[in-house]
């Protein structure tokens, strides 16, 4: 293949690769105004964008949002209502003032794209090679990262 058309089906497949990621970027948006956790967010943009997997799948990473887990502070909370509108930023204050204990310990989106690369680069029997999986991975990591240098901590974000 002569370089010219090497270099044309190069930046073809870049441009459909930007144009898949600002698709499941706004898709994204859409299910977090409709209330869906960080963790599912994702996790579907992902999933309908690249049509991997049944989207009833999401049950799988429902329990990431808020670093992992959520504890309501009070036993008359609706914690399900609470984290609905803190989920969908209709409710802008920090978690624990809406009664609700987040652990923080785990990013929701990052652990789903993981998840989602898993699913794509699998192994299927023990021998088969992990360096796909893991490089994906790893550069996930990485980029999550290097964005959130600065920033606050990954459990917080669910909420925001």
């Amino acid at each position: 293949m002569d370089a010219n058309l090497q270099a044309v089906n190069a930046e073809s497949r870049d441009d459909k690769v930007k144009t898949l990621i600002e698709a499941a970027g706004q898709r994204a948006i859409q299910f977090r105004r409709q209330g869906f956790h960080c963790s599912e967010t994702s996790f579907m943009a992902i999933n309908e964008t690249l049509k991997i997997m049944d989207p009833a799948m999401v049950r799988i990473v429902t329990g990431f949002h808020g670093g992992g887990g959520s504890h309501r502070l009070s036993p008359s909370i609706n914690i399900k209502e609470v984290l609905e509108e803190l989920a969908s930023g209709r409710d802008k204050r920090d978690p624990e003032e809406a009664g609700v204990a987040i652990t923080g310990h785990l990013c929701g989106p990052l652990a789903s794209g993981i998840i989602c690369i898993g699913y794509l680069y699998r192994r299927r029997i023990p021998n088969d090679p992990l360096c796909c999986v893991d490089e994906l991975a790893f550069e996930l990591h990485r980029r999550y990262l290097d964005r959130r240098r600065n920033a606050r901590p990954c459990g917080t974000y669910g909420f925001r």
